[in-house]
């Protein structure tokens, strides 16, 4: 299966799937599905905003009892960083860890159960807008497929953590309006850049500073404009934010509080956290993880959001994990083969086990 693994994954990794490369993100769609042709599934097809996705399922339902979630998508990176290179056990490139060395791990297992004479009841999903948010992949998958369970191996550094919890986010934008003077005459007009710097402060207020050890929200202030020379006092100014909160709770009283703040904002993403307790189905996959990997498997985690979310917030149970990897957004991001290869063979135990038990 390794081999299968390495290919596969080189294949994905070959389509460019940023953000505004839709040409690309339909290729990859087609790829899978073309990957499935011979083998006896069920396909659906969806495309919202110009972010294609595709669901197999074998049976022909919409409530598969386990779906294998995974995204395609990736950020932006330099030409090289598309160029596959393998050096001891990992895979070097753009999107191996993120997701789609996981991502070949799922398709090859749906490639195993199609060819099982038992047609057990699960579904794969894939989808190519992640990275901006899910809510044209699995936002609107969600309504349409209703899964008991969900597994998505997009948390926590490798297959020896299951992710109970993850943070929401909200990512919004504030603007103000100043007024234009002369840069040697700042009396004269109204910084519109200060303005936002002011506002800002009052953010920190709401939402202090947190040490690396504390669960707790936290705020960055990602991206600033304002001004267009440095001899003019700007007459307006933007800021967008990227906030992560810890339950819904504290969504709300951030909300609140952003409105008291500013009526110049608007929210762009909202994403509700995800807070789970270790139910039979994930202490069952606990079990064989554990045994194929020879090793603890324990509960954590994590800051970063994930698609898991959408599914959290219809109240079907995630079970989040992920392959051993680095460097995700960046250069150099790797993905290990051993750990692909050990979650394709959990996913190949647990699955059967799980149902048979499940169905009883």
């Amino acid at each position: 299966m390794k081999d299968q693994l390495i290919s596969l994954t080189k294949n994905l990794i070959g389509f460019r799937t940023t953000q505004d490369n839709y040409e690309e993100k339909k290729r990859v769609i087609d790829f899978v599905r073309e990957e499935f042709e011979g083998y006896k599934v069920y396909i659906t097809e969806l495309r919202s905003r110009k972010s294609p996705s595709i669901v197999i399922t074998l049976r022909r339902e919409k409530t598969p009892t386990i779906l294998l979630n995974g995204h395609l998508d990736v950020v932006a990176a330099e030409d090289s960083q598309f160029i596959p290179r393998i050096k001891g056990n990992r895979l070097y490139a753009r999107g191996a860890g993120d997701m789609k060395g996981s991502c070949a791990a799922m398709i090859e297992a749906m490639k195993y159960f199609s060819k099982q004479e038992e047609k057990l009841s699960l579904g794969l999903m894939l989808t190519t807008d992640e990275e901006i948010g899910g809510h044209h992949g699995v936002g609107v998958l969600v309504g349409r497929f209703k899964p008991s369970f969900v597994i998505i191996p997009d948390g926590g550094r490798n297959l020896k953590t299951i992710i109970l919890n993850q943070k929401g986010l909200i990512h919004f934008k504030i603007w103000t309006h100043g007024k234009s003077s002369h840069g040697s005459r700042p009396f004269l007009g109204e910084n519109a850049i200060e303005k936002i710097i002011d506002i800002y402060r009052k953010i920190e207020l709401l939402i202090p500073e947190s040490k690396k050890e504390d669960w707790d929200n936290t705020v960055n202030l990602g991206r600033i404009n304002g001004g267009d020379v440095v001899n003019r006092v700007p007459h307006y100014a933007e800021a967008y934010f990227d906030v992560r909160f810890i339950n819904s709770y504290e969504r709300e009283k951030i909300m609140e509080g952003i409105r008291s703040i500013t009526k110049n904002y608007k929210i762009m993403v909202v994403g509700n956290a995800c807070n789970q307790e270790p139910i039979d189905f994930i202490e069952q996959y606990k079990a064989v993880a554990e045994k194929v990997l020879g090793s603890e498997v324990i509960y954590s985690r994590v800051e970063g959001a994930s698609d898991a979310r959408f599914f959290a917030e219809k109240g079907i149970p995630v079970l989040i994990t992920n392959i051993k990897s680095d460097n995700i957004h960046a250069k150099n991001e790797w993905i290990d083969i051993r750990q692909m290869e050990s979650f394709y063979d959990i996913l190949i135990r647990f699955i059967p086990k799980f149902l048979a038990t499940h169905n009883k």
